[in-house]
């Protein structure tokens, strides 16, 4: 299924996620994991698909739900549960993948399947009924969690592929204490950073994405309306891992890549984009002159056109696979596809953006 933003594309090394797959996101609290998963679901249900979420934190925001998902919101709330337990979630997913394969037997439409989070649910093996009104729940039970998802993993892996479902765990990210070979070269903190759930998820997993939060986001008028958060793959079997993308959590909008993959983009050095005075951006390979330049949000929606989606992609080694028909479009693109051989790849580095703390945006 494609994403709909090139940079994270670059990321992925292909234009979306492979479906049947488990994928883990870690990050810490308040990296926007959350407001991540409802615009993946959103992604699924523009597309025709299908999405729920086991939530095991009890930190529901209706509001921001509501926001984010859109018209797809009261589908959506019928296929969101909010178990008590970490045994009750587990058995809740595999509930919710048996359920996908009874109404699409023929996988003819996207499914993802969201547990939001393995660190904010508590163990019944290990917690009393006492202790399940006094909230110590989450304080502990990691190697309970860890042996009890060993056991399942397999059944969630098999049922994953067999409906064509995306299956995405949230985690909270941990520190690990490593002891030897401390000569070892390490990429420093993705490799000291860790989440609850034991090797056996970390072993199936396809994807496993690394949120961190960066500067402030401030609108046009100066106010703080969000952050950015960078996401770094540091494990994709598809493609290289520790690519890394950046988005906007907007607490108006929900997620926004516009600034940072335009700036990417120009920074790049491949795409021809050009940086003028009062914001404005040409590109003229593309035919965006200095007659026709566009502000960034403007640009933005340009390049993730059909008409010139393919192009862009190109230059960064996005590798799409053979057949339009075995990736599913944005919606908004109408049944269009974009031109998948536009041409030699310039395999770029495409790097990231680094906002300034407290930078004014410049969207339109």
């Amino acid at each position: 299924l494609a994403v709909v933003d090139i940079a994270y594309q670059w990321a992925l090394g292909r234009p979306g996620y492979a479906l049947g797959r488990i994928m883990e996101m870690l990050g810490a609290e308040g990296t926007g994991k959350t407001t991540n998963f409802y615009s993946l679901i959103r992604l699924f249900f523009d597309a025709g698909g299908v999405g729920a979420m086991v939530e095991t934190e009890l930190a529901l925001s209706k509001e921001q739900m509501k926001m984010i998902l859109g018209p797809h919101y009261r589908d959506f709330e019928g296929l969101f549960n909010q178990p008590k337990s970490f045994e009750k979630g587990i058995n809740m997913l595999i509930k919710y993948l048996q359920m996908f394969k009874k109404i699409d037997p023929k996988n003819e439409i996207p499914k993802i399947l969201v547990y939001d989070t393995l660190a904010g649910a508590g163990v019944e093996a290990v917690y009393s009924e006492a202790d399940f009104d006094s909230g110590k729940m989450a304080q502990g039970g990691i190697a309970a969690k860890a042996r009890i998802l060993a056991g399942s993993i397999d059944v969630i892996k098999t049922l994953a592929a067999e409906t064509n479902t995306l299956v995405i765990f949230g985690n909270q990210a941990k520190q690990k204490i490593f002891t030897g070979a401390a000569s070892l070269v390490r990429r420093a903190e993705l490799d000291t950073i860790g989440g609850q759930g034991g090797k056996s998820l970390d072993f199936f997993t396809t994807y496993w994405d690394y949120l961190k939060r960066g500067s402030v986001y401030k609108n046009s008028s100066g106010e703080k309306r969000g952050f950015y958060v960078s996401h770094t793959f540091k494990k994709n079997k598809l493609r290289a891992p520790y690519r890394k993308f950046e988005m906007i959590v907007d607490f108006d909008a929900g997620v926004r890549f516009d600034k940072p993959t335009v700036e990417v983009l120009t920074n790049s050095g491949v795409c021809g984009i050009k940086k003028l005075k009062g914001g404005y951006y040409v590109c003229e390979e593309r035919g965006i002159s200095v007659n026709g330049e566009m502000k960034c949000g403007e640009l933005y929606e340009a390049i993730h056109s059909p008409e010139h989606i393919g192009w862009f992609a190109s230059k960064f080694d996005i590798l799409y696979p053979p057949g339009a028909d075995q990736v599913i479009y944005p919606v908004s693109w109408k049944g269009r596809v974009p031109d998948i051989n536009p041409g030699e790849s310039g395999r770029a580095d495409a790097g990231t953006y680094e906002p300034e703390d407290g930078e004014e945006d410049e969207t339109s």
